[in-house]
This record gives structure tokens, sequence and C-alpha cells, in this order.
């Protein structure tokens, strides 16, 4: 797979920095079994632009696992042969200054110097093709764990630098369907939230474009999908590259998945001598960072994980869904039950086999639960389920939750 070797010289800055070059990273944590896409996401200004959404991806085909970390774009690193900046300027310096292979070379040797991470491919995406592809796709089904309001314009043709085009607009937690438009909007929005909070709405939208590309229909349109890639995006990826990997698109399912994202303590808050706010990196944390996050941790087999059965009971179309993701987020076998014709007041976690609140407590603390929702004995016993526990979610339910990680 690799195709970036490490390097043994580096060009020097060209300008002065606002604080010291760090060295080169001296390890590489990506190793040969591993297939790296770094996805980039663009505003592509008239004469300008930056990568304001960076997503490294990890491929082990061999394990049938996916690794997902989000950079910051205000990530302050060393841009070899220019100075430290944020590392959303690096693409386009290395398009408009004559780096040697331009702004793709450059990105990839901005991850090798200062992250150790080799990058094999690239897809720089701008909103309009982002807009494109997702609605030739028909919409994405996009899982919302937690509420979410920010401004947005009433109308796209409208001018945004007027104040009464703007308004707020929320999305509620469930399964909602997103045209481009409304995607492009959910992965952009800060007026009102962070980086990292749209870090987190950028990987729920990646795992809404993973289901749909998951349905037979899709399935069957995927090279003409793959030519409307290469229409909107500038890449380097090929048909070739992505035959390899589609049997494990099909059987993926997010146990299979490990999210991450940079944040603090990794990375600390820094002004630059111009008042701009950066993100300096820990290189140290950093480091012990990569090593586990590209580890080689396969899923659990099957049939050892602890299996789930779950019942939406709450009145709230999608919940259920919701449910499902986070368990299996967190490494839970899941079951998809019926929906219950009764609204239940309180969710119940009723164990199968006799287990106790003991055994119960890893299961209520990943679903964010109380233990009062441990149910040993129902009132109703549940028909005949093949799982070790039955949960059935009743109205306070609270399906927002932040993972930052994944757990071992």
């Amino acid at each position: 797979y690799p195709s970036q070797p490490p390097r043994k010289t580096w060009p020097g800055p060209s300008e002065p920095s606002p604080t010291n070059v760090p060295e080169p990273e001296p390890n590489i944590f990506t190793d040969t079994r591993t297939w790296t896409l770094l996805l980039l996401g663009s505003d592509r200004r008239a004469r300008s632009f930056r990568t304001d959404v960076i997503l490294f991806v990890a491929l082990r085909p061999e394990l049938g696992t996916i690794t997902l970390i989000s950079f910051p774009r205000d990530l302050y690193v060393y841009i070899p042969g220019w100075r430290v900046n944020r590392i959303n300027t690096a693409f386009f310096h290395g398009e408009h200054t004559g780096y040697p292979g331009g702004g793709p070379q450059l990105i990839r040797d901005v991850f090798l110097y200062n992250f150790g991470l080799r990058v094999d491919r690239y897809v720089l995406v701008d909103f309009e093709g982002f807009k494109r592809i997702v609605d030739a796709l028909g919409g994405l089904e996009v899982p919302v764990a937690c509420p979410y309001t920010d401004w947005r314009l009433k109308s796209p043709d409208l001018d945004p630098r007027k104040k009464e085009n703007w308004t707020l607009y929320t999305v509620e937690p469930g399964i909602v369907y997103m045209d481009g438009e409304t995607a492009l909007w959910y992965v952009r929005a800060r007026l009102r939230s962070s980086d990292y909070n749209r870090h987190l709405r950028q990987q729920a939208v990646l795992m809404a474009l993973r289901m749909r590309l998951q349905e037979p229909r899709t399935w069957l349109q995927l090279p003409r999908l793959f030519g409307l890639l290469q229409e909107y995006a500038q890449t380097d990826l090929t048909w070739r590259d992505v035959l390899p990997f589609l049997p494990m698109l099909r059987s993926l399912d997010f146990r299979h998945i490990r999210q991450y994202r940079i944040a603090p303590p990794l990375v600390v808050s820094w002004r630059t001598p111009g008042g701009g706010r950066v993100l300096l990196p820990r290189r140290g944390r950093l480091a012990d960072f990569f090593r586990e996050a590209l580890a080689p941790k396969p899923p659990p087999e099957p049939g050892t994980a602890v299996l789930v059965a779950v019942q939406n009971a709450s009145g709230k179309a999608g919940w259920d869904t919701l449910a499902l993701w986070r368990l299996q987020r967190f490494g839970y076998a899941t079951l998809p039950f019926p929906e219950s014709e009764t609204v239940l007041e309180r969710t119940q976690l009723i164990p199968l086999h006799g287990q106790n609140l003991k055994q119960a407590a890893p299961l209520l603390r990943d679903l964010g639960l109380s233990r009062e929702a441990f149910t040993p004995q129902p009132e109703t016993a549940p028909p005949n389920i093949f799982a070790d526990w039955f949960l059935r979610l009743g109205k306070d339910y609270d399906p927002c939750f932040v993972p930052a990680v994944s757990r071992p």
C-alpha cells in the first residue's frame, strides 16, 4: 500500500515562523498493512481557499476495520518549505507556490512531517461538489443524536451579507433526511458551536454516506457515482483503488469503525503574535494517540460480543436506530426489535439470563442510563429473544452522547 516512504531530508522554512519549527516526527504510525485516504473539504473562494474539513481514514482490509481521525483546521503545524501555519492553508500554498507535486504532495508532507502519518490517496471536494454528490445519492439519512441549532440562509441564492436573509434552523434527534444543501449546512455550521462539535457532525454524515452506499440500489450505481466523484472532486483515487475494498464496505458495521477527533488534551490553545487563535500539537501525547488509534485491533469475533435487543417504546421515531448506533459504537452486537405499541415513561434494561446490577453497570454507563433503568423483573416478560439483554426505550431516554473516542 505505501505510496509515500519516509524522507531523510526536508525543505527548511522560507519565512520566519511565529513559533519554533518542530523537528520531524521520528515515528511512522501507518504500517504497510494500512491503506490511507485523506478527505478534504474546501470553501474554494475566488482567489484562495482553505481545507476546513480534514478527515484522515485508515483501512485495514485483513481485519475489516476502519479508523477515522478528524483534524481541526486551526492546528498549527510546520508546512515544509514555508513556515509554521494553520494546517488548512497547506494545500492552497502547495498549489500556488510551485511546491514539487503541488498541493497534494504538500499536504502529504505535512502529515508525514508533523504526525508520522502516510497518506496514500486524497480527495478534495468543494462545497458545491459535496451538495451534488449527496443529491445524486438521493440524499442521506443522518443519525442526529443531539439537537442542533445554528444560523442558516433562508435560501441558498440569497445574499449572505444581509442579516435578514438568515434564520435559526434546528435538527432534532432522530434519523433525519438531508438533501445536499441541508447536509452541507450540517457539516459546516459553526456560528453556535465549536470545531470539535463540527467533527462529530461531519463523521455522522460520513456514517450516513456509508449506510447509503450499502443499499442494494446504490450498490448497482457505484461506477456511475464514482464517475460523479471524479467530476466534482480533485483526487488521485482510481476505480482500481476502490474495487478491493467493496466487499469490506458491504459487511461493515459500527463495531468495525473506530472514530476519533483531535481535541484537548492532545492540543493546547495559543494566540499568535498577530492575535489569531490556533491549536498547538502536544507531540508526545499525539504520538501515543496515533499508536492507540492505528493499532491493529480486530473487531469482536461473531458470537463473542454482548448481544442487546432494542425496542423503541419512546414514541419518538428513529430513536431505536440511534440506540443501535450508539451500542455498536461501543462494541456491542445488536438486534432490532419491532416497535412497541405502548409508550413507556421510563427506559427498561431487562436481563434475559439472570444478570445482576453489577453486570449491567457497563451497559448502563454506555447508554447514559441510571441504575433505575435496570429492570430484573419486568411486569410482562419479553417474548423469546435470543439476546443477552432487552432494551426498551422510554420517553426519558436521551439519545445525545459525545463519543470522543471509541473504547477498545
